[in-house]
């Protein structure tokens, strides 16, 4: 029995068919998981970003309670939160030769459930006498 090239030629291009479609899905699940990994780099940017702002914001209003209150430890061991970010701050003093040294330490946290981040400032301020 004699069999036609046509008939030949459907089965190849079924085969055809099926790879095209696995590399396709292949590649579109490529694309999806490089996606969600930029979005998560993204997102950690970002939380480090306000972490690095919320640390920041403690240094410099740790300084102006220095400045302006006449006891200090009113300064130390204060937690402020604000929407998913905080910032807490420690403040310890010694002296040398006469001056007031004191040690801001700012801890800033950014971020949701288990994902986020957290930057961490030190500073020293000396209190003009």
């Amino acid at each position: 029995m004699f069999v036609s090239a046509t008939k030949k030629a459907r089965g190849a291009s079924l085969i055809s068919a099926i790879f095209l479609i696995t590399a396709l899905a292949s590649l579109g699940a490529l694309m999806s998981k490089l996606t969600i990994f930029s979005t998560r780099t993204t997102l950690q940017d970002y939380y480090a970003a306000q972490a690095f702002a919320a640390a920041n914001s403690g240094l410099e209003w740790a300084g102006w309670c220095i400045e302006t209150k006449a006891n200090s430890s009113d300064c130390d061991n204060v937690t402020v939160a604000v929407a998913s970010s905080s910032c807490h701050i420690a403040v310890t003093n010694f002296t040398l030769d006469n001056l007031t040294i004191f040690v801001i330490t700012s801890e800033g946290r950014a971020g949701e459930g288990g994902f986020g981040a957290s930057r961490l400032l030190e500073a020293h301020y000396i209190k003009p006498p």
